[in-house]
Parts: structure tokens; C-alpha cells; sequence
């Protein structure tokens, strides 16, 4: 910022100009929030764009003086290491404000919705039974937040490719 001159020579002719260099200056910031709805075990990515009076956009980072809060920390936490990472810690909605040291801020509201069903695991992969004779066989179910549910009762068992077999 500040001032300076130009000089522009053609031949034996000489002209000035002054040219003055405004500071670039933080207007707004806008948050971009990737998903915004997430299954408890999850993250998401925040990514935080300055606007400044010049009208250009940056994408901001932990080098810039940006902070991030969560409105609930029981539904969201902040990654301390990885900047605009997001994770799931329970089932609701929160609020993620980005702020700048000018006290700028913006606000994205993130959803987390249960875990999903990530893997179906059977208590045995082949059987060779007897004909006529039961095999019993228990399903569980892992999620995305590590947890794990026993299923038997819920899944829908079927047979195929084998004469005599039923369920």
C-alpha cells in the first residue's frame, strides 16, 4: 500500500504517472461446506473463501488468521489439525462459524444424521450340511462410527442355487 510513480520514456519524451496501491482488505468471507448432511462417523470439509474490497476471492487456511467454532460440540467436533475438517461426534444439527482476527464472520449449519450400515458380516462365508439337517448362521451389521450391531433377526435370509435348501 502507498504510493509510487511511473515513468513512461518514448524517444527524448518523458511522462509521469502516480500510481497509487490501495490495501487489499478482507469484505466477507464464504463458507463451503462439503456434504452438509453426514452420517454420525463421518467428517466433512469447510472450505473458507475470502472476499476482499477488490472483489477477488482466496481460499483461506490455517496461515490466514481464520478461526472455526462449532455451536455444539457434542454433534461436531473441529479438527485441530487439518483446517476445515469437520467430524461427526452426534446425531444433530450444528452451526460452524468461520471468524477473522477484523471480526468478519459466516456461519454454515451441518446436519448429522445415524450411522449407515457399512459391512454385513455372516457367521460362517460356505456350509456343508447334511440334506434335511439346520445350520444356524448369525448376521452383523459394522457402522460408519465403528460400531457394531448384531442383525440376525433383521436381515432377510433367501436361498439360491442349491435343491433342497431353505431358509
Amino acid at each position: 500500500p502507498g504510493t509510487t510513480a511511473l515513468t513512461v520514456r518514448y524517444g527524448e519524451i518523458t511522462t509521469d504517472i502516480s500510481i497509487e496501491v490501495e490495501q487489499r482488505i478482507l469484505s466477507r468471507l464464504d463458507l463451503v461446506l462439503t456434504p452438509s448432511t453426514i452420517p454420525l462417523g463421518t467428517s466433512s470439509t469447510l472450505k473458507v473463501f475470502g472476499i476482499y474490497n477488490d472483489e477477488t476471492r482466496e481460499m483461506l487456511d490455517d496461515s490466514n488468521p481464520i478461526s472455526l467454532q462449532t455451536s455444539n460440540t457434542s454433534t461436531v467436533q473441529i479438527d485441530p489439525v487439518n483446517f476445515g475438517r469437520i467430524v461427526s461426534s452426534g446425531i444433530g444439527t450444528a452451526t460452524v462459524t468461520a471468524s477473522s482476527d477484523s471480526g468478519i464472520s459466516s456461519s454454515v449449519t451441518i446436519e448429522i444424521t445415524p450411522a449407515l450400515v457399512t459391512d454385513l458380516m455372516i457367521s460362517s462365508e460356505a456350509l456343508t450340511i447334511p440334506a434335511g439337517f439346520p445350520a444356524a448362521l448369525s448376521a452383523t451389521a459394522s457402522y460408519t462410527d465403528g460400531s457394531q450391531r448384531e442383525v440376525t433377526s433383521d436381515v432377510v435370509w433367501s436361498v439360491s442355487g442349491a435343491d433342497g435348501a431353505s431358509c
